[in-house]
Parts: C-alpha cells; structure tokens; sequence
C-alpha cells in the first residue's frame, strides 16, 4: 500500500491506492464487517455520477489497517452537491481507548479535509443493521467517536432458520395466502443464477429491465447500470445471490430478487417485476429465494426500511407493509451527521 499523508503515526490509503485482498481481510476480521465494506462492492456506487473518496486509515507503527470509511462525492452537472458516508466507519476490534482517540481525532481532521474540498458542510452515514445484530453489548452509537450527531431509524428483519412450515406460519395470513394458491399452480418457476451459469445463460438484461421498470413504476430514482452491472458480474455468489421467477410457457422474467451476503446473514437489495402480473408473485419469489437461503446456512435477512407511521396510502408505507409480513421484526439502523469541525 502507498501511503500519501505526511503524518508520523497514521496515514491515509485512498480507494484506488489501497491492496483489495488486505482491504478485505480488514473487512473479514472485524466484528462489525460486512459486504458494504468489501473492496469490490464499493467499485461502483449506487449514484449515477459520484467520486469514490473512499479510504482506509492505516497504523505506520503497527503496519496495519485501523479503520475503513466507504465515501463518496454525489456530482451534478459537475458539481460536487453532497458527500456521504453510506455505511459508516469500519473500526478495528478492540483498540484501546487512547489509541482510539488518536484515530478518531486524525479521521476527524481528515473528514474536514473532505468537506473542504468537496465545499459542502455535512456528510451523512448509516451502519448496517445486520452488521451490529449480534451485539448486544452495543449501546452506543459508535459514530459519535468519530464527530457525528447520531441518529436512528428502522428496518425489518426477519429469522429464517426454522423449517418451511414455521417459517410459513410466521408471514401474515394474506402473504401465507398468495405464496400456497402460486406455488400450487404450474404457472412459474423459479430460478437462481450461479457463477457457473453466467457464461451460459446471460440473465442480466432480465435484472436491468424489471428493476428500471418497477423505479419508473415507483416514481423513484433508479441505480446506476454500473451498479448492477457490478453486481451481477463482479461481485460472486459467496457474496451476493440472485434469483428470478419467470413464467413457464414463454421464460418471461416476471421478478427478480437480489441479496447480499455476509457470514449467516443477508440483506434484501433489490425487488424488482413486471408491472402487469399476478397477485403473489413478489412473495412466491421471496419465500422461495429464503429457502435457498435458509439451506445455504443464512439465519436472518434484512428486508430493509419500517415505515410504520406513514400513512397507509404512502408508497413508502406500502412496501414497508409488504416487507413486514415475512414474519419481520423492527431493528435500529445507527445513523450518523458530520458537520465539520475545526
């Protein structure tokens, strides 16, 4: 690794600077790693047009990776609009309080740096749910070492560890309603592409095409193509998963579901199908795509944001609705706002 600060005791490793494998095993060492922190994910942003600011802090003294910070500069007709930290810092395990003050205090100077350059006065951040599910011990924002006003919010997650039968008895009435009637018919069936089966069978346009037509159906803002398209090629299965349900007589793809993976849990990243389709179809793909899951050894998966208290005719409430029924759970995600400080 090149080290480009002039600093006695820590240095600062940019994105493009640093060794991926040694980027990883940080990743794959620490307690609260997980996939968003790997070298590879962080390839492409989700964001059309963004800068990768991404960074590792590394210990001259011990010759070793103290701390992790996937950031990107969000860019509008060439101009840097915000910067954000999407998945918070990744601390090494266990550092003794004074050695975490001085990370702190040089991560904090150097964040500063960030915002000065980019000419914007806050940054935001967000640690994964799942990558502090486990922790119980965890009662205080650990953004907050490092100059963040911390926040909160929610997310569903839900245990699949159990067999079929309990699983099932653990969705709401409707949803265990929609999946038994779909998965009795002969109408769909249901597919997972391996690594294996990419050379052959090419499914990525079928991902491309239903997640751009349920973002439009949503009035919402799409990912860039390079985001899935790192996904679907970059990124392997021991890392992330994809599955389709597609239509027996004519192979039509009618949903897709993409989660990532990490140790025994996933995240649910993307839902996408057809607008014009049958009742259930979503939750037939779902409940299919945790059994693959739950076989593979995965005990929990994040279906993504609670919105509880919107109102019922919120789009955002709806999919909030339809994610909750999978016998989920409300958890906190630990959020985090940088302001800068001198």
């Amino acid at each position: 690794m090149k080290d480009n600060t002039k600093k006695d005791r820590f240095g600062i490793i940019e994105y493009d600077q640093a060794d991926p494998l040694r980027w990883d095993g940080f990743v794959f060492e620490n307690r609260y790693g997980f996939v968003y922190y790997r070298y590879e994910y962080l390839r492409v942003d989700q964001e059309e047009s963004t800068i990768n600011k991404s960074f590792a802090v590394i210990d001259h003294a011990a010759n070793t990776i103290l701390a992790l910070c996937p950031l990107f500069f969000r860019i509008v007709d060439e101009k840097i609009t915000d910067v954000y930290c999407r998945n918070g810092i990744l601390v090494k395990d266990d550092l003794g309080n004074n050695l975490r003050s001085k990370l702190a205090n040089f991560t904090i100077t150097y964040l500063n740096s960030c915002l000065e350059e980019s000419g914007n006065k806050t940054l935001e951040a967000e640690i994964p749910a799942l990558a502090i599910l486990d922790h119980d011990h965890l009662r205080v924002n650990p953004l907050i070492h490092f100059g963040f006003k911390p926040g909160i919010r929610y997310t569903w997650i839900t245990c699949i560890r159990d067999d079929p039968e309990i699983l099932m008895s653990n969705f709401e009435p409707s949803t265990r309603a929609d999946i038994r009637k779909l998965d009795q018919g002969n109408e769909f069936c249901f597919e997972e592409i391996l690594d294996a089966d990419k050379t052959q069978k090419d499914r990525f346009g079928d991902l491309l095409s239903l997640c751009k037509e349920t973002y439009s159906r949503n009035h919402a803002s799409a990912r860039s193509d390079d985001y899935y398209r790192n996904i679907y090629y970059n990124l392997d299965e021991d890392y992330r998963r994809i599955f389709f349900l597609r239509n027996k007589e004519d192979d039509k793809a009618v949903a897709a579901a993409v989660f990532f993976i990490y140790r025994n849990k996933a995240h649910y990243d993307i839902g996408a199908s057809i607008t014009h389709k049958v009742r259930g179809t979503g939750k037939l793909l779902i409940y299919k795509s945790f059994l693959k899951l739950r076989d593979s050894g995965i005990d929990y998966v994040e279906m993504g944001g609670a919105y509880p208290y919107l109102p019922v005719s919120n789009k955002k409430r709806g999919i909030s609705d339809f994610k909750k029924s999978f016998g989920c759970t409300m958890y906190p995600m630990l959020l985090g706002e940088f302001m800068g400080q001198v």
